[in-house]
């Protein structure tokens, strides 16, 4: 009589660590398939960011003249270079702006780059040759639009979003 009642209780605890072994699997799929979700989620936003990130692209610089980077160490900016501007830049000859613009019609403090909403703009900041874009006197801050020339001393950035 033992062995008939032993053979189904064996059974059982076989069926039930089967059954465990089983939702133990479905458990660690359900959670590697929401990792790899997660984590090509973000990939995707960091990507859709970095296309949509605003830039200025260095177009024309007159001879003698130069831009850097500030606080970087490869500083020196080829035409045709792209610069990410984020939030904001400033712009100008001195050593302490983002974009130092070594023209020699350039302001030491010449423009600044900001961010209000969801839009950047440029305004001039008292310079002496004043900030131009798409060829007209800043007078005001500008909201800046793709394909607009910005132009400090005779250097001339084209904005891209």
């Amino acid at each position: 009589m033992r062995g008939r009642c032993a053979a189904p209780a064996a059974a059982s605890v076989e069926l039930l660590i089967r059954i465990a072994n089983l939702v133990f699997l479905l458990g660690l799929y359900r959670f590697l398939h929401k990792a790899v979700g997660l984590v090509l989620e973000d990939v995707h936003k960091a990507a859709s960011l970095e296309s949509t990130a605003s830039r200025l692209i260095l177009m024309e610089v007159p001879a003698g003249a130069s831009v850097l980077l500030g606080n970087q160490e490869n500083r020196l900016i080829a035409v045709g270079s792209q610069i990410p501007i984020g939030s904001g830049k400033t712009l100008g000859r001195l050593d302490d702006n983002d974009i130092i613009i070594l023209d020699p019609f350039a302001s030491g403090h010449h423009a600044e780059i900001f961010k209000d909403r969801n839009s950047l703009f440029i305004r001039d900041l008292g310079s002496l040759n004043t900030t131009r874009v798409n060829a007209r006197k800043l007078n005001k801050p500008h909201r800046l639009r793709s394909g607009d020339v910005i132009q400090i001393g005779e250097t001339r950035l084209v904005f891209e979003e």
